[in-house]
């Protein structure tokens, strides 16, 4: 059967992007219908290069008048219709003549593919969608709607043949911060205003205009549209009502509401659309915000299989599903349960191999129970090492994750001399103890660049080194920078002559801890008392699980008195509890955590350590009296139930 299509395509200045629009398609098409609205650059050319038949359309306001002008030239079959800035991958092509021809043996209207939204700075994946963009040349089938056109059947319902599966679309579009999308918001706004004067009561309309105002984070705007929209069901658009709660939850985060509210709007969404993912990824995240890991891996893993299960319209979880895993691995690792946790952040790496956290979350791990060869091993599963940029991106994950054998394997394979490798060749030799070199490669790239990171590794290695020539060497080089200056004196000089500035003495402690990995508790000490930054320094060295090192500067905190509000109080409390459960002082860690849940009964935190104790002692009827008022506060907790249900049958 010899079945003829005709591509279309409206144009306004897009030279940039019409050439790989149209020859995504040129090999598979009769003709080609170019309609356009006012090029002042080389479009028409180019879309007369390619053959296409070119049309003139005075711009109106109303795309769905502009696409149904191009319809009306078109004399194939079936229709292709195509924005400029939207291509099909060149794996699909090979599918769409036989995708037509099924839809045209089964009497079908329309075909229903999959839409990927691309940033085009990065590459990266931002969302995906179901799109109909391919249709028969009908009298009955058009455009309707001024702006966010769709295609529909007047006569009759459409049916439609769907290959989402095997036929995706490649949208391209603008970088948010591009100018052109902050005009194309404004006038989308204005046609969308206009029509809605004249239906007050479409969801759709609501709908696109509270998304606009999200896009150009008007976060109450778009929320009050958001909820206009609500009272209404007249929309024909799969997935549209799902997806305006989602707008609905993300203005919330963003407006900074109550985590309760948040909470509450996430759970009566679900209950409406018990199978749309983005709910129960946006779930995980308002879980994970209030610490209850357990249940926030227990919602995410939900949300993976809905998402795995079949493609949702309007979802945004294709976009964010390595985001997603990765989320579940940090999770099992700061449950410690490590196996659990290498597997999800091989998953995340496997659909996006540049997600940088997961990648260092990967190696720390391995680096706990393997030997450097063997992690190396496994990370080439993943990556070429033969690939400088690749090698070097494994090296800056192994140095972050201060595995120095892994990283001592890996600089093999990179040039000496490439100046990306210098930052962090420096930071190596600091890792390593060579803080001669560092401190001369950190002069050095400070002199070039005037970057703070770099003079506070030049002045890290002058501390480690202890040698008096560096200081004034240092002197002289941070002679034009009065904070610097004034932080060496601090660092290296005689500090009882001297204010110290605590923010900037802070700043420096973080950068060596967290990027140089100094961990001699002395050596901060010292520079911790002088500043008394004792419960900064003991939080910056909670987050990074440096448990023990944490501890002693909290003890030091609380030894000096100081008063503090009960949430404060209750805040330090558990962490001290945790730390000490971390490491292995249950007992001790029991006193805390018992006075943290006396002062804030409601952090979900203290629940889960103190059952996670009960594992390692006799105290079952105490826990089982814990447990009862954590229900009452949390009745719709997963872990919970497991934990009572446990007890039941213990």
């Amino acid at each position: 059967m010899k079945i003829s299509v005709s591509a279309c395509v409206i144009t306004k200045n897009e030279e940039k992007n019409l050439p790989v629009c149209l020859k995504s398609i040129q090999s598979i098409v009769s003709e080609i219908i170019v309609v356009d609205t006012g090029s002042t650059d080389r479009t028409v050319q180019i879309a007369k290069e390619f053959g296409a038949r070119v049309f003139s359309f005075e711009w109106i306001h109303d795309f769905a008048a502009a696409r149904n002008y191009a319809i009306e030239q078109a004399s194939s079959d079936w229709i292709i219709f195509l924005d400029a800035d939207e291509y099909f991958s060149p794996d699909c092509v090979q599918y769409l003549p036989g995708a037509i021809l099924e839809a045209t043996q089964k009497e079908l209207d329309m075909i229903l593919c999959m839409m990927s939204h691309i940033e085009p700075k990065t590459g990266k994946l931002t969302f995906s969608n179901i799109h109909i963009r391919i249709f028969r040349n009908h009298p009955q089938i058009r455009y309707v709607g001024a702006i966010h056109e769709r295609i529909v059947r007047m006569d009759k319902p459409a049916q439609a043949l769907d290959v989402q599966q095997d036929i995706t679309i490649i949208h391209t579009g603008y970088c948010d911060e591009d100018l052109h999308t902050k005009e194309k918001g404004k006038r989308n706004l204005e046609i969308l205003f206009s029509e809605l004067q004249k239906k007050p009561d479409s969801f759709d309309l609501l709908f696109y205009i509270a998304e606009s105002y999200l896009v150009d984070k008007k976060y109450e705007e778009a929320l009050e549209y958001a909820k206009r929209a609500q009272k209404y069901r007249n929309s024909g658009l799969k997935g549209v009502y799902e997806k305006n709660y989602v707008n609905i939850i993300k203005c919330l985060n963003q407006l900074g509401e109550q985590e309760k509210v948040i909470l509450q709007t996430i759970l009566e969404a679900i209950e409406e659309y018990p199978n749309y993912p983005d709910l129960y990824l946006l779930l995980g995240d308002a879980h994970k915000r209030s610490y209850r890991y357990r249940d926030a891996i227990h919602v995410y893993q939900i949300g993976v299989n809905l998402l795995n299960q079949s493609s949702i319209a309007q979802s945004n979880g294709y976009a964010t599903a390595a985001k997603v895993l990765d989320s579940v691995g940090f999770l099992y690792s700061k449950l410690r349960e490590w196996n659990q946790s290498v597997t999800y952040h091989v998953q995340a790496l496997q659909i996006d191999k540049f997600l940088y956290t997961s990648l260092v979350n990967l190696i720390s791990v391995l680096g706990r129970f393997e030997k450097p060869d063997t992690v190396v091993a496994f990370l080439d599963k993943i990556y070429e090492r033969s690939n400088i940029r690749e090698c070097l991106y494994l090296f800056r994950a192994s140095l972050e994750s201060n595995n120095i054998g892994v990283a001592t394997i890996l600089l093999k394979n990179l040039p000496e001399k490439d100046p990306a490798l210098k930052e962090f060749k420096a930071i190596f030799d600091f890792l390593t103890g060579n803080y001669e070199h560092a401190y001369s490669v950190f002069c050095d790239l400070y002199r070039e660049t005037s970057t703070i990171e770099y003079a506070y590794g030049a002045l890290a290695a002058a501390w480690k080194k202890n040698n008096p020539n560096y200081y004034t060497d240092l002197q002289n080089l941070f002679s034009n920078d009065s904070e610097l200056h004034q932080l060496t004196l601090n660092i290296l000089g005689d500090t009882s002559q001297f204010n110290i500035d605590k923010k900037s003495m802070l700043m420096f402690l973080i950068y060596v801890c967290g990027t140089l990995k100094i961990s001699d508790f002395q050596l901060l000490f010292d520079v911790v008392k002088k500043s008394n930054l004792y419960l900064e320094m003991a939080e910056y060295l909670y987050i990074q699980e440096k448990y023990v090192d944490a501890y002693q500067f909290y003890n030091v905190f609380l030894e000096q008195g100081e008063q503090l509000p009960s949430n404060r109080l209750a805040e330090i409390t558990f962490k001290v509890g945790d730390c000490l459960l971390q490491c292995g002082l249950h007992e001790h860690a029991w006193a805390f955590l018992q006075k943290a849940h006396s002062l804030v009964p409601e952090d979900f935190r203290v629940y889960e350590s103190l059952f996670e104790l009960a594992k390692h002692s006799k105290r079952v009827h105490e826990v089982k009296s814990v447990l009862e008022t954590a229900i009452r506060k949390y009745p719709d907790s997963n872990f919970l139930r497991n934990i009572k249900e446990q007890l039941i049958l213990a």
